[in-house]
């Protein structure tokens, strides 16, 4: 019974990640999934911790305070009215990191997942090339952002199977892997995803920063957390006030939209009783009309569910990301609290899965009893 039941998880492992790729890369595919994805794939996720519902439930620490997190969303949601889609999003992304964090995956699947992501690098590095201009001219369906987001977080999964295939062209294939990545981060204009990636590389392969980020990771998420809230405040405030300068080496100006988006965010928080405590969901109108695509992961938490939650979800984050003990998912990890000043990340579910992969690198190596030579917390 126990063999069929690993069967059975296994394929829905492979499933879960399959219709990752095949909505990623075929457009006709995605057009149709697209509309059913997140409760598909957070069926898939309730069908993986069922079958392993043992092994989780006998090592997850944080489970109880996701349980909390998503029964007062679920009141949230019924303040607000906000619809299922916000909680069904809250539910997927917590959901999946505490059950890829805790499955039993062999190597196989780990390659498997590997495989996934080079292709999808591969496949993002060429939309790269013409995407600014395709997404200028309408010709393209594929946002510029979303584009450099998944080169990064493919990029640092992929130096992650480098490392763990140590060969005498490793440096070669880190130094290419690199360099492609930022050329083709920099075409997309993102510049978030650029800085992130350059500060990736700094926190790599400065032993400095590795010491630092090692004892101070849990302030360091901390101080992310608080510059990804206020950011936009300033922004805004800078717009208002007719603020601007010229960004070097750039075709995007200092303002996109975003500074109208998180103003009429932050007017609407204000504007309902209920706003800051139980925020307004993904169904409130407001100057704009519906906002579900915020731009800023911090305030999209805070837009949807509300401060209560807010502390909550970011609690749990840090937590989590504090325990990761692989070296190069660790600080890319951090990075990607950098791009969440600017883009939505742990609320869209394009990305939710990429961090599922990072998740499922770094833990299946230690599960394996793997030596990992470059694991800093080795000897905390």
């Amino acid at each position: 019974m126990e063999i069929k039941s690993n069967k059975i998880s296994n394929f829905i492992f492979y499933l879960y990640f399959l219709l990752v790729l095949l909505s990623s890369t075929i457009s006709a595919f995605s057009n149709i999934y697209s509309k059913y994805s997140l409760l598909i794939q957070s069926l898939l996720l309730i069908f993986l911790f069922l079958l392993n519902i043992k092994d989780i439930l006998k090592e997850a620490k944080g489970f109880y305070l996701i349980i909390i997190i998503l029964l007062f969303s679920i009141f949230s949601v019924l303040v607000s009215n906000g619809g299922i889609g916000s909680f069904l999003n809250l539910f997927h992304f917590l959901g999946g990191l505490l059950i890829f964090n805790y499955l039993k995956i062999n190597s196989k699947m780990k390659n498997f997942v590997y495989y996934i992501c080079i292709i999808l690098w591969f496949f993002n590095i060429r939309l790269s090339f013409n995407a600014w201009n395709s997404h200028v001219t309408g010709e393209s369906m594929f946002n510029p952002n979303g584009i450099a987001i998944f080169i990064f977080l493919t990029t640092i999964i992929i130096k992650s199977y480098l490392d763990e295939h140590k060969t005498k062209i490793i440096k070669i294939g880190s130094i290419l892997l690199y360099t492609i990545s930022l050329y083709c981060i920099y075409l997309t204009n993102c510049r978030t995803a650029l800085i992130a990636l350059l500060l990736y590389l700094l926190m790599n392969y400065i032993p400095v920063l590795n010491r630092i980020i090692a004892k101070y990771k849990k302030i360091l998420l901390c101080i992310l957390i608080i510059v990804g809230i206020v950011f936009p405040v300033i922004y805004v405030n800078m717009y208002i006030n007719k603020e601007s300068f010229e960004i070097p080496f750039m075709e995007k100006g200092l303002y996109t939209g975003r500074e109208s988006l998180w103003y009429n965010m932050f007017e609407a928080l204000g504007k309902e009783n209920y706003g800051y405590m139980f925020g307004l969901g993904t169904s409130y109108y407001t100057h704009v009309g519906i906002i579900n695509n915020f731009h800023n992961w911090y305030m999209g938490v805070l837009y949807t569910f509300g401060i209560p939650i807010f502390l909550m979800y970011y609690y749990y984050l840090i937590y989590f990301v504090s325990k990761i003990r692989k070296r190069e998912i660790l600080y890319g990890l951090i990075a990607i609290f950098i791009i969440g000043f600017t883009e939505t990340l742990g609320l869209w579910i394009g990305t939710q899965v990429y961090m599922f992969m990072c998740i499922i690198v770094q833990k299946q190596i230690l599960k394996e009893g793997d030596k990992d030579d470059n694991d800093i917390y080795a000897n905390i």
